[in-house]
């Protein structure tokens, strides 16, 4: 009995924290996380470290909070590509991305980027609109965040309550075969 459970609590060391962990993380972006981008953005590429399913999706916004249109979104692998009918406007953008990892879990970001295309700029000339002191707020306040949905959080509890109970055993079981 006692190898049994010693068989059971080095498989479920060995196999659990992997599938536990194996969430989707952003791993890179065009234009990149806090980049300062000096000419036209009309196309943008988000590459996370597993295959992305459908369903997956992002939206851009101004540094007023203002939603700016994207025109398509495209799942390629692990790729999450997205593009605009006109340039992104001058000022910070926020990406904000939400998109479900090859092991089903939701998961949401988002970063920024700042676009200062002097043809853009020399264009708008009198178009650039005020900030409000709360828009900018809330968009800083939102700033390299990443969250798990709840369900996902579920395993990792439920791992570690089986784990504990599966110790504790191991010890009652182990306490028993001295005392026989």
């Amino acid at each position: 009995m006692r190898n049994f459970f010693a068989c059971i609590l080095s498989l479920y060391l060995i196999l659990i924290p992997t599938q536990v962990w194996a969430h989707s993380n952003l791993t890179e972006s065009i234009p990149a996380i806090d980049a300062v981008v000096k000419e036209d953005v009309k196309a943008l590429q988000l590459t996370f470290n597993t295959d992305i399913l459908k369903g997956s999706t992002f939206t851009l916004a101004n540094e007023a909070g203002q939603a700016i249109a994207v025109d398509t979104i495209q799942i390629d692998g692990p790729h999450l590509k997205g593009t605009t009918s006109v340039p992104l406007p001058n000022g910070k953008i926020t990406v904000n991305w939400s998109i479900i990892g090859a092991d089903g879990h939701l998961i949401h970001g988002n970063y920024q980027f700042t676009v200062q295309d002097e043809q853009t700029a020399a264009n708008d000339g009198k178009k650039q609109t005020t900030i409000t002191t709360d828009a900018a707020t809330s968009v800083n306040e939102q700033q390299n965040t990443s969250k798990l949905d709840g369900d996902s959080l579920m395993l990792p509890i439920i791992v570690v309550v089986l784990g504990i109970a599966v110790i504790v055993l191991f010890f009652i079981m182990k306490k028993k075969d001295a005392n026989s």
